[in-house]
Order: structure tokens, then sequence, then C-alpha cells
């Protein structure tokens, strides 16, 4: 636990909350009553301070630096306390950036809380220390639930495509790139999250091919794929598919020799000129939200390649002044083997319900959610001078370091 010491108490406080719990005050159930180590079944959890001086980001990196050579060593995980404040602060200056990325550097997943959240009301903080633990089992490499899809004779791989723009500052050289890729199974299981090196644009298609390739032989083996086992890769895109990445992505694709191989591209747009209108429904709650929205998972037909799918239901929607939500738009290319419209559709629905970092439906699957989560993590992390994505390759590639 990398703290300030003048918090060390509050920060006692609600790690023994996040621990245990916190008890009910009536006889019907509360969320979190259990507490982390029940929740999960978690044998148990040794818990060493490292403290900080001042809030000041070289005080945070010599305590990381602390922990790290101390004779307690092989740590699984830190907790890292911040303040509200250093949202504002950049680069090297940025106490949170600075003491995730000496823990990357040596394999550790790092959650973080500010201290504004061990203040928070006992009601308000059950829901976020709940988010909290879930995020931590996950980032620990368990596995909270899967999805409830039937089995199938087909082998089923769902890739989350995605970019980060890198660079020097917020307002320096940012024409470097860097792949992000997610794998699931069809399940749910996460896999691994790969990230390309870093490169020009001219060269990013290579480089993306590359990483793919990586990543797909890495799941194969560890799936233990037979030759002639039926294999579904499904792309979800981050940007529409354009024929020459279908063509540097097919050859990645058509290079697993001696399988029954169908593939989809599929990209999956959150900005678009649609909207669905449900002229029954008459709105959820006291305050009537979410007039004339749909309800989650409703879906129509655009055309046989497109369809626009609801994400975000009339229970969903958190005021009444944020009107109608709008759908996602799925886009099939034209070059996907595996064309059946209806099971993709329904298959980003069931992704879009399958977040490990919070129990709220999100507004995007966990394909293109957690790639966004990665990219904007290696955007920040990147200017750090000297901190090198490839660490993130390792033993934490296949943890969810990013939630």
């Amino acid at each position: 636990m990398i703290c300030q010491a003048r918090r060390r108490g509050d920060v006692e406080l609600f790690l023994r909350r996040l621990r245990d719990g916190i008890p009910s005050r009536s006889r019907q159930p509360q969320v979190f009553e259990n507490g982390f180590l029940r929740k999960y079944d978690v044998e148990g959890l040794d818990l060493e301070f490292f403290e900080t001086q001042t809030p000041a980001a070289a005080d945070y990196r010599a305590a990381a630096l602390q922990a790290i050579e101390s004779t307690s060593g092989n740590w699984d995980f830190a907790f890292v306390q911040t303040d509200e404040v250093f949202h504002k602060l950049h680069g090297e200056r940025n106490p949170y950036l600075v003491t995730k990325a000496t823990f990357f550097q040596h394999g550790i997943p790092v959650q973080e809380f500010e201290y504004e959240t061990t203040q928070m009301p006992e009601y308000n903080l059950r829901y976020t220390l709940n988010n909290i633990s879930l995020a931590t089992y996950s980032k620990l490499g368990g596995i909270p639930w899967l999805l409830p899809v039937s089995s199938t004779i087909t082998h089923e791989l769902v890739i989350g495509l995605s970019t980060a723009l890198v660079g020097q500052g917020r307002f320096g050289d940012r024409r470097r790139y860097l792949g992000v890729t997610t794998v699931f199974t069809g399940d749910g299981s996460y896999w691994l999250a790969n990230t390309s090196n870093c490169v020009p644009y001219s060269e990013f298609k290579a480089e993306l091919v590359r990483t793919l390739k990586a990543a797909i032989q890495r799941v194969k083996a560890q799936l233990n794929w037979r030759p002639g086992d039926a294999i579904r890769i499904v792309f979800h895109c981050f940007k529409p598919v354009k024929y020459t990445e279908a063509d540097a992505v097919e050859q990645v694709v058509q290079a697993l020799t001696g399988y029954d191989l169908d593939y989809a591209f599929l990209h999956v747009a959150g900005r678009h000129d649609c909207v669905i209108f449900d002229p029954n429904q008459r709105g959820s709650g006291r305050s009537v939200k979410g007039v004339f929205a749909p309800e989650r998972r409703t879906y129509t037909h655009l055309s046989p390649n497109e369809t626009l799918l609801v994400l975000t239901g009339p229970k969903d929607v958190k005021l009444p002044t944020q009107g109608l939500p709008r759908p996602i738009k799925l886009n099939l290319h034209p070059r996907s083997t595996f064309q059946d419209m209806d099971y993709l559709t329904k298959q980003v629905a069931m992704f879009a319900a399958h977040s490990w970092r919070d129990f709220f439906p999100a507004s995007m699957p966990v394909t293109i959610g957690y790639s966004n989560l990665i990219a904007g993590l290696l955007g920040n992390l990147s200017t750090l001078p000297g901190f090198d994505p490839s660490v993130l390759r390792g033993k934490l590639a296949t943890k969810g370091w990013f939630l």
C-alpha cells in the first residue's frame, strides 16, 4: 500500500472495509457487506504500507521503489492512494502515472483510489468498494464470471482492434502509433491484451499484423487447437475496415492452415446519424427518464450487413435531461466469410454487459471498451521519459492491468 503518511488512518479504515465489507444496519442484505475476501473466496490479504511524506511524484516513486526493493518482495498487487487534484498534473509530475509505471516495469498490477473516495458516506461507498474489489480480483488474474453461451462445435475468438497515439507530451510530437489487440474466447474469457511497437503510420499496418499474428498464435497454443477444428475469428474494429487492412488481416487468418476457418470484420461505431424510437416507451423512474428509448438489446437491420443495436435502455439513463440514448451501428465488411448478422449483433450485446471493471452495462462491448482503456492509459504513460510499452507484453498481458 502506497499512501501519504498524513492520510494513513483513513486509508487503513478504507482498506479494512474493502477487505471485510460494510456490515448491514438492517435485516436486509446490502451491497458489499461480505467484503473482498468472502465475496471472491480469497484466503487472506497480507498488506504492508510504504508511506510518502509529501504528495510529490518523486516521493511516490521513492515509496514504490522502496516496496520493490524491500525484503518482503514478490508482490502480487499494489494499492496506491491518490488525490483528486492529481488529474490536473501531467507526465512526470503526476504521482499516479509515475507509481503505476514503476510497478508495471516489475510486472505488478496496480489499483488506485482517491483520498476523496475514502470520505464518501457508507451508502455510496458500498458501490465504489464493490467495483474496486471486482477490478482488483480481475487484475490478480481472477475470472469473476463468463457469458451464458451455448456450446457449439466451433472454437471462437473475438478480437478487439484499436490504436493509441503516443508522443512526448500533450502538445508535443504525437506521430507515433501503437496497436492494441484484446483477445477473448466466445464465452467472454479474457485471454490477453497485446500492444505493438511504436512506429510511424507508414509502418503501422505491418506492425499491427505482426502483433495480431503473435496474439493468435499464443492463444492457439494455449487452447490446443487441433487440425481440422472449426475456428471462427470475429474482429471488432474501432474504425471502418478498409480493403487494404482487410487484406492484411486476411493474411494472418489464412496462415492458420489445416482448420475449417471462418472470420468476420465488424466495425462498431458509436458516432453516426441514426436513432431508434419506441413510441410505446413512457419512461422509467419517478423523474420519467428515457421516454421513447427502446429496451437494451433491441436491434434493427438497416441492410443485410448493417444493424443498429441499443445498449442503453430507459433504466440506464441517469437524468431526464440526457434525452434519447443513441444506439451503436454495426457494419459487416463484405470480405467476411461469416455473415450471420443476427448472431454477431447478439454477441456484441452480450459483450457490452461483460465488463470486469464495474457491475453496470456499458455503452460499448468490452472488445472495444478495453482497447480504449488501454489506448488512453498508454497515451498518458508515454509522456513519461523512458517508459517502455513492451513491459505490458509479459505476465501483465493476461491480466486486466488497465481496468
